[in-house]
């Protein structure tokens, strides 16, 4: 932690995203029920109003956690626009029997399927899309080429997960989102921190440069590592520059 002053974060995080929208323009923005797009919606709700944001939900066949982001919809007041997008992925699966072979590609395909569609959306209502994609998140390559990594606004990019657990208080989210474990909801009982094999906490440290054992500096490094083409290859605004 920081120790910042959260209730600036926020307004500067406003202004900031502000400055770079012109004022013709929507936000788009996939909402899933995480932490994320939560934080995200909330942000943009208060800074654009409900008017300005749409939010869409983007369910592949039926999940879990349909609740949650009903949950949302509902504490926002905004209008849900839900595509479901199940034939879609299905369909590409099809093409080739070994695409079948593991959850990891099932997985990418369903999140560049959501960017597809939210682009889609984006062109359709006049709109530019928000991302949702945080510090640690970025730092170590955890979200999809061509996928979740594609945004026009990285609303959240300069922030550590346990900040945006001190906004979400602030920002008065629901509990069961706050307390729920972070997951991208790609398949069934998946969850980051299981995937990754390090905590968002321990991301942080050694972002940070805090004292952390070698085991974890040493899979830091190499999530970081082999996920650099990710970054070299993505071309986002770091909208907030919080010192």
């Amino acid at each position: 932690m920081r120790g910042l002053n959260f209730h600036n974060v926020i307004d500067e995080i406003i202004k900031d995203t502000l400055a770079y929208v012109p004022k013709d323009k929507d936000l788009v923005i996939g909402i899933s029920g995480g932490l994320d797009s939560t934080i995200a919606a909330y942000i943009a709700v208060k800074g654009f109003g409900r008017d300005r944001v749409r939010g869409i939900s983007l369910p592949c066949g039926i999940q879990s956690d349909m609740a949650d982001v009903d949950l949302v919809f509902d504490a926002l007041g905004i209008e849900k626009h839900e595509y479901n997008i199940e034939k879609v992925v299905e369909a590409n699966l099809a093409l080739d029997d070994n695409y079948r072979k593991g959850n990891l590609t099932k997985g990418n395909m369903m999140a560049r399927t959501r960017m597809l569609q939210l682009y889609a959306q984006a062109g359709t209502y006049n709109g530019i899309v928000l991302g949702t994609t945080n510090r640690c998140e970025w730092e170590v390559g955890y979200f999809t080429k061509g996928g979740d990594g594609v945004e026009d606004v990285a609303m959240l990019m300069d922030l550590f997960k346990s900040e945006e657990y001190e906004i979400g208080r602030i920002l008065g989210i629901p509990k069961r989102i706050l307390e729920k474990k972070p997951t991208a909801g790609l398949w069934i009982g998946q969850t980051d921190e299981e995937e990754l094999r390090i905590t968002y906490d321990q991301i942080e440290a050694c972002i940070r440069g805090l004292e952390t054992n070698q085991a974890v500096l040493d899979r830091y490094n190499y999530l970081h590592a082999i996920s650099q083409h990710k970054r070299d290859g993505a071309h986002i605004a770091h909208i907030v520059s919080i010192k």
